[in-house]
């Protein structure tokens, strides 16, 4: 990625179902899923944009809440704030990350 560092929306709904590297600052890299990009109910001022990411990875090793490096392949390198969430699988967990940004 070059000078916006996160994409759009737009940028991360190409790449629903592909793999990214999730990069742990100690420990090897989980491979996680991105399963769903939705919009959410826009800011008040109609600027901006807010969405939210979802992920699936394997249950073992779990990642902690926290900022994660994922590396894609056609996306490049994005910093995000994953916060685990309930799976219903219990060979999987499930990370979100709300993006949540003013129009520049």
């Amino acid at each position: 990625m070059t000078d916006d560092p996160l994409p759009s929306l737009e940028g991360f709904l190409m790449f629903v179902n592909t793999g990214f590297s999730a990069k742990r600052p100690v420990g090897s890299a989980v491979e996680l899923e991105l399963c769903e990009a939705v919009a959410l109910p826009r800011h008040q001022s109609g600027r901006g944009e807010k969405f939210s990411l979802l992920f699936r990875g394997p249950a073992d090793p779990p990642l902690s809440q926290g900022m994660v490096r994922l590396e894609h392949a056609g996306l490049g390198v994005v910093d995000l704030f994953l916060v685990p969430v309930v799976s219903t699988r219990p060979q999987e967990c499930h990370y979100e990350a709300v993006i949540n940004r003013e129009a520049t």
